[in-house]
Parts: structure tokens; sequence; C-alpha cells
């Protein structure tokens, strides 16, 4: 018996209809959340420590295996400040791409799906990546990987939230791939993402972080 290929639509749509009607919530994820809050208000790590905290926090405690959160530079551009979970070939590649806003949004290059104002999908089945960018991939041979569910997640899949400040006006990105489950990130997680990212455009607005490059 052969099984069906799973319809990217079909996840799509199934996540935006979970992130308008959430099921549960996470006691733990709300207290790693309260111990970001205190090393910001004792003032006891760095800008810089504090987007470590937080990619570290997003990676244990909603199970993601790779995160990375990126900032807007001086010179308007954006790149990561902050990978964890990346093998190193994989983090350096990382660390060397540059961004436009408009990368951000509806791309010929960049295909994703909206699943809120502030977060979209990328799916491997429309190769979301641009030339040369094979160096990113953590696990190369994989790319290939048919995906058999529909919370099923394959090698290429990322997600990324926009950190807005006033105006939408487009700050930096929190970037997630990979799951220890094996799943996609569903609407729980892209909610705890979302507030991650609203906590980090305050940081940002108020100089607490910068961009270092």
């Amino acid at each position: 018996m052969t099984t069906e290929p799973v319809n990217k639509d079909d996840i799509v749509r199934r996540l935006r209809l979970e992130y308008q009607y959430p099921q549960e919530d996470s006691a733990r994820t709300l207290d790693a959340l309260q111990s970001l809050f205190d090393s910001i208000m004792k003032g006891r790590a760095s800008g810089h420590d504090l987007l470590r905290d937080a990619a570290n926090l997003i990676s244990k405690h909603l199970k993601l295996s790779e995160v990375g959160i990126g900032l807007r530079g001086h010179d308007k551009l954006y790149r990561f400040e902050v990978l964890v979970g990346e093998k190193p070939e994989t983090e350096l590649a990382n660390m060397n791409l540059v961004f436009r806003p408009e990368d951000f949004e509806e791309s010929k290059t960049y295909k994703g799906s909206s699943i809120s104002r502030l977060t979209r999908a990328y799916f491997a089945e429309d190769n979301p990546y641009a030339p040369r960018e094979e160096a990113t991939y953590n696990r190369p041979m994989l790319l290939k990987g048919r995906r058999a569910a529909l919370d099923q997640t394959i090698e290429g899949d990322y997600f990324i939230t926009k950190i807005c400040g006033p105006n939408n006006d487009l700050l930096g990105w929190i970037e997630v791939s990979g799951s220890t489950t094996q799943k996609l990130p569903d609407a729980r997680t892209v909610k705890w993402m979302e507030l991650v990212a609203s906590i980090l455009g305050l940081l940002i607005i108020s100089g607490v972080v910068s961009s270092k490059r």
C-alpha cells in the first residue's frame, strides 16, 4: 500500500487553525521565561548574553534543535547574532549571511507561508533558500526527505518570527528549525516565540540589546 504524499497547504491550514484556537500551555516554559525576566531586571547579563539566553530558552523548552536570533545592523541589513544547536561549519556559514528587509516578506527566493502577523513557515518542498546557501544546511544529506505526516518536520523546513518595533519596524527575527520530537512547531510554540520576540523588541528599543555586527 502506498502512502499519499502530504500536501504542504494542508499543513499551513492546520497551523493557522491551531494558532487561532490554542489548546494548551506549559508551566515549565513560564518558569524559564520568568528566569529570563529576572536576568533582565537584575542586570545579570549583557545584551548579547540575553540574546543567547533567549535562544537557549526557545531551544530547550520548546524542543527545537536549531535556533538563531538576528538583528538589524547599522547598515540597515540583517545578520544572525547568535545561533544554538548548529554544527560549527553550519554556524559559520549562517553567520556570513546578509538579508534585506524584503527577504522577510513574500519573496521569490525565500518562499514562505504566513501563519500569523509575525510568523512565517518555510517548507522544504519549496526549496526556500538562496543559491549558494548549501553550506547552511545542518544535515544536507537529508534534504530530499519525504514528509509522512502533517506535523512531521524534515530537513529544509524552518520558521521565522519577526522582532518588531513601533509601526511594525523590523528590528530582527527569530529563526528555528529541526525538533527533538521530529514534529513541526505547533501553534503553542509559535505563540511562545512571538512572546519572546516581543520581549526582545522592547530590549532593542530601550537600548539594552543591539547588534554587534
